[in-house]
């Protein structure tokens, strides 16, 4: 049924032997009816163009293919373009083994002969349920998200919708391809996990090397320091051993205040004195206790 918004406008809707709808407008100039609008507009609109649990798609190169979950009835009949006997699912449906229900979207929803507009979408799947032969139910008002309606049987007329548009649709599966679908996310949940745990074990290691790394330098850097400081006092000693500091009162004693008497012989750097060993030992305690002096005042001054 159809009602007229202008009711000054004659118009007509006529099937054709074919199939197709054609609607009719009277056009006053040329005083003749002309073909306004028809369908189908695709060989998608055609009905139950893909068979049962088919779903047809006019952007595909194939127009028809099996929804999700289902496979061709008949692989040689859809090689040569006859789908008429559509889809059938790839795992067979028992109730007693366990099922539940896989949502399909973006889709213009197929035939459907029961509705209940009192109920909301949870009511609708608690009664799907309740009846094994319920194969899908959805809600019957996308807008308001209420109403519910319900397939039983076999699903046809399905056609593939663009993207963010048509419906969507829950269809009754077996558990074990339910499984499949939750076993694949847990997995991923668990590959996951374990991309973040090596990402946080890489990090505390990488974290835990330079600390070494640090703590090496430092002390690294401690020893150069000391080494500096110990070859410094090397020096320091060598310098002493090189420049003695001999007391000017114990060598003019030993040397019986350079008597000529004493001179052994003369060289570069002028006479060469003899002494005895007891006031060589004198000489080179003296000497000693200088060097100490020297080491001690350093440390106090510098």
């Amino acid at each position: 049924m159809y009602n007229l918004v202008n009711t000054s406008i004659f118009t007509r809707l006529v099937p054709t032997q074919n199939g197709v709808a054609v609607r009719w407008t009277w056009a006053e100039k040329s005083k003749n009816l002309v073909d306004f609008l028809n369908g189908p507009t695709d060989i998608c609109d055609n009905y139950g163009k893909c068979g049962k649990f088919g779903s047809c798609n006019i952007a595909n190169a194939e127009v028809c293919e099996c929804l999700k979950k289902f496979k061709t009835k008949s692989p040689k009949d859809w090689n040569v373009g006859d789908f008429f006997g559509g889809c059938v699912r790839e795992t067979s449906l028992d109730c007693q083994k366990g099922y539940g229900f896989l949502e399909y979207s973006n889709i213009k929803l197929p035939e459907s002969c029961r509705s209940y507009e009192s109920m909301n979408l949870k009511d609708c799947e608690i009664l799907c349920l309740k009846k094994c032969s319920c194969t899908a139910y959805t809600t019957l008002d996308i807008s308001k998200g209420s109403g519910c309606l319900l397939w039983f049987d076999k699903l046809i007329d399905i056609r593939q919708a663009p993207e963010g548009g048509g419906q969507f649709i829950y269809i009754r599966m077996a558990a074990s391809e339910l499984g499949g679908s939750k076993g694949k996310k847990k997995e991923t949940v668990i590959i996951v996990s374990l991309i973040f745990s090596v990402g946080a074990l890489m990090l505390g290691l990488s974290l835990i090397i330079n600390m070494l790394k640090q703590n090496k330098n430092k002390r690294q850097e401690g020893r150069f320091t000391l080494d500096i400081e110990q070859f410094q006092s090397k020096e320091s000693q060598k310098e002493d051993l090189e420049l003695p500091l001999i007391d000017l009162l114990a060598t003019e004693k030993a040397t019986n205040y350079y008597s000529v008497n004493n001179i052994l012989g003369e060289g570069g750097f002028g006479p060469v004195y003899q002494v005895t060993l007891s006031e060589l030992k004198h000489i080179l305690d003296t000497t000693t206790f200088l060097a100490q002096m020297r080491s001690r005042n350093s440390m106090l001054h510098g």
